[in-house]
């Protein structure tokens, strides 16, 4: 089921001290019931909306932000670069389902149908690379 065809690196030996706050924006019903699932299955505390809006972020407080760029990866950049400027501590994560070009992007692309354990992962190293400032 997995598009991906890196081998992933492995995580460090590192428990966060509380659960990891993921929020999910995504105009897909199907990926955001999918997805959350998946996620809270794996202990994260997940919450997610259809519109990438600043009240969900203010609302919700999330550690890590995971767009869906299938619609229009330009709007989803342009969204996240407004969370960015409001809430510089939150990472962020980019599913597609064809990856753009890479060149010069501050963020992840991540296959947007991977398999529950990739996307898990992925959540867990944009938490720990964020700057906690």
């Amino acid at each position: 089921m997995s598009s991906w065809s890196e081998e992933a690196p492995s995580l460090p030996c590192v428990l966060p001290i509380r659960r990891i706050r993921v929020l999910l924006l995504s105009r897909d019903r199907r990926f955001l019931r999918v997805t959350a699932f998946l996620l809270r299955r794996k202990g994260f505390v997940v919450e997610s909306g259809a519109r990438p809006e600043a009240a969900l972020v203010e609302r919700h407080r999330p550690d890590v932000v995971v767009i869906d760029g299938n619609g229009s990866v330009r709007d989803a950049v342009r969204s996240l670069a407004e969370i960015e400027t409001r809430w510089p501590a939150v990472a962020f994560l980019v599913v597609c389902e064809e990856a753009p070009e890479r060149r010069g992007l501050l963020f992840r692309f991540v296959p947007k149908w991977s398999a529950g354990d990739r996307l898990a992962d992925e959540v867990e190293r944009a938490y720990l690379r964020r700057d906690p400032a």
